[in-house]
């Protein structure tokens, strides 16, 4: 029986994801395949179709775009970075980066240089500033969350179109019985806002989620994933699309710098209100941009994380 575009859809996401839980990992096509369950041919060829791009290359540029944020937010050496990024050579590294960005690692840590709070593992961990927190007009709270295992719908495409992900993702949770005010909504964003990217760039990826419990059985329309539970920094937010934008600029570029803590996760993520998300307003919500309530979210945590997984 011939595999349904849905299936082969939710298999190169699952590739996407197993990439994205270790850039640093010297995958090959070959596992790749495997990992898909498809011939390395097939593979290729569906990968380029749903992503948009070969598998090496989608890796290549997750890793240079993780790459960018340390040179801008760190004072890590730039060959510390390469090498924790996946590049054998400094030399590799900044081909590789200049060809992607049209500059180099050293150009972009010279002109679009901020506060530096990044830390490599092993790293001594950057103290809070006291004076600036009083200072900072944001309300972050501190929360103990658990770990969540969720089913996702993915977009990639230009940020002002990402809200369109929630209409499908809304017609499922109908389908599976999951639209309701009590269950958990999250969008996941997975990719910074650079400033070397082009303002027509296309491939930024979010997912709408939602948690599910250990007996959840998946379908080709998802993927699932866990997010590991820890601490995590929350903001509250109401209104537009743009003023959450906002928010989350001055969340990321304002108060985490001077918090003391780091980033735990390669991701951050919104929680949405189920009354949002399973009620009347979600429809306008999508098509305005506007009336969204949402907890901002970022795992965080004062021992500087591993950028690669421990074990594979």
């Amino acid at each position: 029986m011939p595999e349904s575009a849905d299936s082969t859809r939710r298999r190169i996401i699952d590739v996407c994801l197993l990439m994205e839980s270790d850039l640093a990992y010297p995958y090959s096509i070959q596992e790749l395949a495997n990992y898909a369950g498809m011939s390395k041919h097939h593979f290729q060829r569906q990968f380029r179709r749903v992503v948009g791009e070969t598998a090496m290359a989608h890796l290549r540029r997750l890793r240079l775009a993780r790459a960018a944020t340390f040179l801008q937010n760190s004072d890590a050496p730039i060959t510390r970075v390469a090498h924790e990024s996946g590049f054998d050579t400094h030399a590799g590294f900044t081909h590789a980066f200049s060809k992607l960005y049209g500059y180099s690692p050293q150009q972009l840590r010279d002109n679009h240089r901020r506060r530096p709070y990044l830390r490599l593992p092993s790293a001594e961990p950057v103290n809070a500033d006291a004076r600036a927190l009083a200072a900072c007009p944001l309300s972050v709270t501190i929360e103990q969350m658990p770990t969540w295992q969720v089913a996702l719908m993915r977009y990639v495409g230009p940020t002002n179109g990402m809200a369109s992900i929630w209409s499908p993702m809304s017609d499922w949770l109908r389908r599976r019985g999951l639209l309701n005010t009590t269950q958990i909504y999250l969008g996941i964003y997975h990719d910074d806002w650079h400033p070397e990217q082009p303002d027509d760039y296309s491939a930024y990826r979010y997912d709408a989620a939602v948690v599910v419990n250990a007996a959840f059985e998946p379908d080709d329309d998802v993927n699932t994933t866990i997010i590991p539970g820890g601490e995590v920094a929350t903001v509250f937010a109401r209104g537009s699309v743009a003023k959450l934008e906002r928010t989350w600029k001055r969340f990321v570029e304002d108060w985490l710098p001077i918090s003391g803590y780091q980033p735990r996760l390669s991701t951050v993520f919104d929680i949405y209100s189920g009354h949002l998300i399973a009620g009347s307003r979600l429809r306008k919500a999508i098509s305005t941009l506007t009336g969204i309530e949402a907890k901002l979210c970022i795992p965080v945590s004062r021992v500087p994380a591993a950028l690669s997984s421990p074990e594979r």
